[in-house]
């Protein structure tokens, strides 16, 4: 039924029109009676709340035409076996790697266990029989669970490097930045020299801009081709004919080749632009090193990019200068860097300085002892191996020291690391005499140290003490001297700003993985 026949039979005569429209039931029966369509209007309540009409989204048409490609799920097990399999080439003659799996806590050996697991049972990796094993470690991830990552830095280093490596965008942008310059160049030369029909060439196609909308026409169109035809950029060449190359040094294109070139007030060595000194050359560093694309690479890297492009003297100098400053690096790369060697204060007489240290990892006793202790004099030399285990914690250890060495020489001040020789033997600094061998029974005068006289035998230990100290103070000055021959004494002042290392055992919290910082500052020197 029309909408004029539904206005026709839903009014009345001289009634006002409404702004509704609405029928009778009996007006619905005279209309079919007559055999006028009708179309009836259902309102239905719908129980959802809010209904999304989605729009037809072609990548989901796409998405299900090829649905055993983007699967839901991988399937189990690895692919079938192709043609072409790719393969990791190693040096020829290296020896293969057999690394020993990382410690972890018995909770991340059990995630690793259920994660290497899971990829079992899916087949997706398999037990090796290989002699070459490289360890495997937990990383965190943002929500909680965790990754497994495979340590790979023993295997690149025997890695065949790839002779063509990977490029990088930004070298890639170079060059298409270079292509575009020299096609614009070669637009506008072609559009200055030639006419066609009293216009440029190019005319029809800026033509498509000066109407407030773009539209390509047929004359853009033949343009466009005609361009084409007088360009050659970007064309491969036959290689079955003779072709010319010409190389330009315009702009930021290839260059000519040569040792030094001037175009457009620019001096060039080779491709490489020649940067007079001026503060660009420190943003120029500053910009290869970690601005843009960069990645705060190291001083041999950025080095290399900058003199892929430029080339002024000294850079080598003004690379590490800025690079050794840059806050990032100093925060995210910090490495401990001993001064010069400061050796401990001399002992003044025997096991008064001690030095201490484990031999661990030996095979074990009939008592089970696996581990030696070995305590040294720091002023005799003299030495005592005492048998413990490699499990031994601080109260078993310090109860064998006081039941092998404090019984026999007292308790020391300090206990430190080993040093130097005495040139004398541990048994006579501590002693005054040497132990007797056969010879020596024989009752025979043996000067002034085996007489009776207290007093003799007290200035000759003491002599002897202060001969042993003259020793290791000599052989501690001249360990100085030599691992300090390159190294540059450090003072600081009052107010100087420095920056703390943070090492993993002294800062076990704030060194949990390997994104955290290694370093804080500045600080203070305020004494």
């Amino acid at each position: 039924m029309s909408l004029q026949v539904v206005r026709t039979l839903g009014s009345k005569p001289k009634a006002k029109a409404r702004s509704f429209m609405l029928i009778r039931e009996r007006d619905v029966e005279r209309a079919i009676d007559h055999g006028e369509r009708v179309y009836l209007l259902v309102v239905k309540e719908n129980s959802s709340a809010n209904v999304v009409l989605q729009e037809h989204n072609p990548i989901d048409d796409l998405l299900e035409v090829f649905g055993d490609v983007f699967p839901k799920e991988l399937p189990a097990g690895l692919p079938p076996i192709r043609g072409i399999e790719h393969q990791i080439d190693l040096v020829p003659g290296s020896s293969l790697l057999n690394k020993a799996a990382y410690r972890c806590n018995p909770e991340e050996t059990k995630e690793l266990q259920r994660q290497i697991d899971e990829l079992m049972e899916r087949g997706y990796v398999h037990e090796s029989i290989s002699p070459c094993a490289v360890p495997v470690l937990l990383v965190p991830k943002k929500d909680g669970s965790w990754r497994v990552c495979v340590d790979s830095h023993a295997v690149n280093n025997i890695t065949i490097k790839y002779r063509f490596p990977i490029p990088r965008l930004d070298d890639m942008l170079d060059e298409l930045y270079g292509l575009i310059c020299t096609f614009e160049e070669s637009v506008q030369n072609i559009a200055k020299s030639e006419t066609f029909w009293e216009a440029t060439i190019t005319s029809p196609i800026t033509e498509c801009l000066k109407k407030g909308g773009f539209e390509w026409g047929v004359a853009a169109k033949q343009a466009f081709e005609l361009i084409k035809e007088r360009l050659c950029i970007m064309a491969l060449p036959d290689f079955t004919q003779p072709f010319e190359v010409e190389g330009d040094a315009s702009g930021v294109g290839i260059g000519a080749k040569g040792e030094y070139l001037i175009q457009d007030g620019f001096l060039f060595k080779g491709n490489r632009l020649c940067v007079p000194k001026h503060p660009i050359r420190e943003l120029l560093v500053r910009e290869a090193h970690g601005g843009g694309l960069a990645g705060h690479f190291g001083v041999a890297k950025t080095l290399e990019m900058l003199k892929e492009h430029f080339l002024w003297p000294r850079m080598q100098k003004d690379v590490h200068n800025i690079v050794g400053k840059c806050v990032t690096c100093q925060v995210s790369k910090s490495t401990f860097k001993p001064g010069e060697y400061t050796p401990l204060p001399v002992p003044t007489r025997p096991w008064d300085d001690v030095s201490m240290d484990f031999i661990v990892a030996l095979p074990r006793t009939q008592r089970g002892k696996d581990a030696i202790m070995v305590v040294v004099d720091r002023f005799s030399k003299m030495t005592h191996f005492v048998a413990c285990h490699k499990t031994d914690d601080a109260s078993n250890v310090a109860d064998l020291y006081y039941r092998e060495v404090v019984k026999l020489h007292g308790i020391p001040r300090t206990i430190v690391s080993p040093t130097h020789a005495t040139g004398h033997s541990p048994f006579e600094v501590v002693y005054g005499i040497n132990p007797y061998l056969p010879l020596d029974l024989i009752p025979s005068p043996k000067k002034e140290l085996v007489h009776k006289d207290a007093e003799a035998t007290l200035k000759a230990m003491m002599k002897l003490h202060e001969q042993v100290r003259d020793r290791i103070e000599a052989v501690n000055a001249a360990y100085k001297r030599k691992s300090s021959k390159n190294k540059k004494p450090r003072v600081f002042e009052v107010g100087d700003l420095v920056w703390v290392h943070l090492r993993k055992e002294r800062f076990p919290s704030k060194r949990k993985n390997k994104l955290m910082p290694r370093a804080e500052g500045h600080y203070n020197i305020v004494g």
